[in-house]
């Protein structure tokens, strides 16, 4: 076992065990000295009675025949009280009676005494000190084995506690042991592997779901890679095979000069297609990686999207469009980043709209002050359930959207991008033979 790690069952078991020996040896010693408290009161009350008695033979031999009869008395009653040993002496300090040194008389181990006065004058005699003393071994050697006993039970009980504690819970931690070589099992070739119980705890629940949960978001994330992986090998092949074909024909015999820089000219294209497929690939990364817009002062979101309605002229000119801007809000942006966001849904929109139409930028105000930006095109609908995915790297929906060119599938994928860099998010809706495409930022 690695340092820093512990098992569970050893460690339940044996807290819980030192916690059951603690309980019990209270709950012992409580029990101990409540019945020390009863054998003393018991021995104190039964000395008492004897005393009384051996006080009344004295008191009544005296009164019957003088101190000698209350001497013959005590003699006489002596042998009835086992256990005990009797002194009784006068004022003076002489000895008036003591019990004989037979084994029925002799203290075999602790005892408790008690001492009394007895006032025989009127009956011609002296005052009197009687000392009667019990033994108690018996109950001292009851004691011994009750506290023994009672020192054995929170031990055996701990230990047995203990076990049981280690058995249970491995018994129960069954769970997490398969729980456990059910994760080991998930490979990279395996990932649709995931954890499940025949019977599942409430605690282990939450568990079992965000594990799964992870997986899924894992599993969508390899997923995505592949294909990424997939679709940047698709996009840098063309331009690649294109400038490797175009450097083979001018490779196979003489060339003028201006075939020579027509053959140039066509290179610096597919050159500058592959440039452009890494340097979105690149600022896709940061992104990923967490960079955050540089917000600057507040500006006109209706002044900024007709700047880029100006570069996209040309554009909507060829493609028999025009273009009209509804509302304003001004927001604190990263100015370069938000134009070149509106510039792509722009892209976007003029190569999906229908000859003769009208592209529009609708600008509105949302609750708590975000800006929702859409460009709005008519065109054919886009499936609903293709929507949500548009905004994926190198998507594309159907035909029309594997044009050649410099639109290699991820100008939606940089609008998301940059949505998310202001704290934004996207949005796209399509119906009616309109489509939607725009973003949210809060203020």
């Amino acid at each position: 076992m690695s340092a820093g790690t512990y098992t569970i069952r050893k460690r339940l078991a044996w807290r819980l065990s030192a916690l059951v020996t603690a309980v019990m040896a209270l709950l012992a010693a409580a029990v101990f000295l409540s019945v020390l408290w009863l054998v003393q009161n018991r021995q104190a009350t039964e000395l008492g009675k004897k005393v009384r008695v051996v006080s009344g033979i004295i008191m009544d031999g005296a009164a019957a025949g003088g101190p000698d009869r209350a001497h013959a008395n005590l003699v006489a009653e002596a042998y009835r009280r086992p256990m005990t040993r009797l002194t009784v002496t006068t004022a003076a300090g002489q000895l008036f009676y003591r019990d004989p040194d037979d084994a029925a008389f002799v203290m075999s181990g602790p005892s408790i005494a008690q001492r009394v006065e007895l006032d025989l004058r009127p009956h011609g005699g002296e005052p009197l000190h009687m000392t009667l003393e019990a033994d108690t071994h018996l109950d001292r050697e009851l004691l011994q084995v009750l506290g023994l006993t009672l020192m054995l039970v929170p031990v055996i009980g701990g230990l047995l506690v203990a076990f049981i504690t280690a058995w249970r819970v491995r018994t129960d931690l069954q769970p997490l042991t398969a729980l456990a070589e059910q994760t080991q099992r998930i490979t990279v070739n395996q990932l649709d592997q995931r954890l499940s119980l025949p019977e599942v705890a409430t605690e282990l629940k939450p568990w079992i779901e965000q594990f799964n949960g992870l997986m899924d978001r894992l599993q969508a994330a390899i997923t995505q890679l592949e294909a990424f992986n997939a679709d940047v090998a698709h996009e840098l092949r063309t331009p690649l095979a294109s400038l490797m074909g175009h450097t083979e024909v001018a490779l196979s015999r003489e060339r003028t000069a201006a075939e020579l820089r027509e053959v140039m000219v066509a290179s610096l294209e597919d050159l500058q297609q592959i440039s452009g497929v890494v340097q979105d690939m690149l600022f896709l990364s940061r992104t990923d990686r967490g960079a955050r817009a540089r917000r600057g002062e507040p500006v006109s979101m209706r002044a900024l999207a007709g700047k880029v309605l100006e570069f996209h002229q040309i554009s909507l000119e060829e493609a028999a469009l025009h273009a009209s801007i509804e509302g304003d809000v001004e927001l604190a942006v990263d100015l370069p980043l938000l134009q070149r966001a509106l510039s792509n849904l722009l892209d976007n929109a003029v190569r999906h709209a229908r000859p003769g139409s009208e592209v529009r930028v609708l600008i509105t105000r949302e609750a708590g002050g975000a800006a929702r930006v859409m460009v709005e095109n008519a065109g054919d609908p886009i499936d609903a359930q293709a929507l949500p995915r548009i905004f994926d790297r190198f998507y594309r929906g159907d035909a029309s959207r594997s044009d050649s060119g410099q639109h290699h599938g991820l100008g939606l994928a940089i609008v998301a991008a940059i949505a998310r860099m202001h704290g934004g998010h996207t949005t796209a809706m399509s119906s009616d033979g309109f489509t939607r495409v725009g973003f949210v930022l809060p203020a």
